[in-house]
């Protein structure tokens, strides 16, 4: 299951089997959904007034940050593999806000065998982990620009263990991601751009014959606010994987209390081999790997009060191709 996740899964849980560049990065973890809003709006985030959950999407976002506020999340990714996040953000009046952020991932536990494939005593606890501090500010009442530093480090154990030593792969990098957010005038529309993931890969996975790079991300989105609707859009590319289109939709079924969610992310390389097998006979046509696992997503959230704690508890369902089982997200944020 270990190196099921760190060669196959990235993007918005990405399998990398298409794209000439896949597999030509570290740190795929980075780009898994831990927050439950956008994981169910398909991922589109660029260009969301997302407050504290924009210290794992677009940190312009923390800009509209008027309270402190805490978050948590939880998700399982697929057997025993699983993620989550916790981050801290306070607005310091003219200084902007400063936010902090952990995000693990435990890629499950393997037993250990030796050189002969006999198995040793013990267990081992892959993971990986993030710890980023971000900053905001809002400019002019209508401009956010934000930025969030990383140190990034990954514990592995694939390779051949002998019986009196466990062999053990690590690998860490420093990155950083940039951001700006536009509110027009009347705060319906907001647009977003992100890098995200510059940076260096500090120090290797011994034994690798390869070197790779971080996974850089360029995003722009924007994200429109009706009446009980809010609709956003993100294109993303990724340096190993092909352009997404990323689509969420956001309902206020409830006095901006009880809210449904939806969306999807589609591939460049899947609408082009759907258009392809349209044109071809049915002979001519083939099979395909979709771009990412992801084919749609759904979700909720609530809003309430308790004395002066305001409580948000979102959730999302990601229903995934070739018969994988669904993927779940659960965030809850405070706002004191």
């Amino acid at each position: 299951m270990l190196v099921l996740l760190g060669h196959i899964v990235v993007g918005n849980e990405t399998i990398p089997t298409i794209h000439s560049e896949s597999g030509t990065t570290y740190f795929p973890f980075l780009r898994l959904g831990y927050e439950a809003r956008s994981v169910a709006m398909g991922g589109a985030n660029a260009g969301l007034a997302n407050e504290i959950y924009g210290t794992m999407g677009n940190p312009a976002a923390l800009g509209y940050l008027t309270d402190m506020q805490a978050m948590m999340s939880y998700k399982p990714v697929i057997l025993d593999v699983r993620g989550g996040s916790l981050a801290f953000g306070m607005p310091y009046k003219k200084y902007g806000v400063l936010a902090a952020n952990v995000v693990y991932l435990s890629h499950g536990e393997i037993s250990p065998v030796d050189e002969n494939n006999e198995p040793i005593l013990g267990t081992l606890n892959p993971f990986s982990v993030a710890a980023n501090i971000s900053w905001s500010k809002l400019f002019f009442n209508s401009l956010s620009l934000g930025a969030t530093f990383k140190g990034i480090y990954e514990l592995l154990s694939e390779g051949l263990v002998s019986s009196n030593d466990i062999h053990r792969v690590s690998a860490d990098g420093l990155a950083f991601d940039l951001g700006a957010q536009y509110k027009t005038r009347n705060s319906r529309v907001v647009y977003g751009i992100l890098v995200r993931n510059v940076g260096v890969v500090r120090s290797d996975y011994e034994g690798d014959q390869f070197k790779k790079g971080l996974p850089i991300s360029y995003i722009a989105g924007i994200s429109c606010l009706l009446p009980s609707l809010t609709a956003a859009f993100d294109l993303e590319k990724t340096v190993d994987n092909f352009l997404q289109y990323k689509l969420g939709l956001e309902f206020n079924i409830y006095k901006d209390n009880i809210f449904l969610r939806a969306g999807s992310n589609i591939g460049h390389s899947d609408i082009e081999q759907f258009f392809k097998n349209i044109r071809n006979t049915d002979e001519e046509k083939s099979d395909y790997y979709k771009s990412n696992w992801s084919m749609f997503s759904v979700g909720g959230g609530i809003k309430s009060k308790i004395d002066d704690l305001k409580v948000y508890v979102d959730t999302a369902f990601n229903f995934r191709v070739n018969r994988l089982p669904f993927g779940f997200a659960l965030s809850m944020i405070l706002v004191f």
